[in-house]
């Protein structure tokens, strides 16, 4: 085994869209849409979900990298942030 696991994209039955490692049912990301915005992306919608998980991972990787030049170290679970309110 290498280490690494494969991801899968799943839309669900009820329209949630999830990653999860395809050797396991557990979820790690859910993504839901409203009606409104289900009717307005149609069939675009796995794209998009694609998209916002891409635009996720890269701004993860990216927020790791600054972490560990910062701190010189990458475990940042051990640190208390306070809770922000995104617009």
């Amino acid at each position: 085994m290498t280490g690494t696991a494969t991801l899968e994209i799943v839309e669900l039955a009820d329209g949630e869209v999830v990653l999860r490692r395809s050797d396991s049912e557990d979820t790690i990301l859910t993504i839901g849409f409203s009606d409104e915005a289900t009717s307005f992306l149609g069939r675009s919608k796995i794209e998009v979900c694609k998209a916002m998980i891409g635009a996720g991972v890269e701004c993860a990787s990216q927020l790791k990298q600054d972490f560990v030049q910062k701190d010189g170290h990458a475990d940042a679970s051990n640190t208390k942030s306070p809770r922000r309110v995104l617009h």
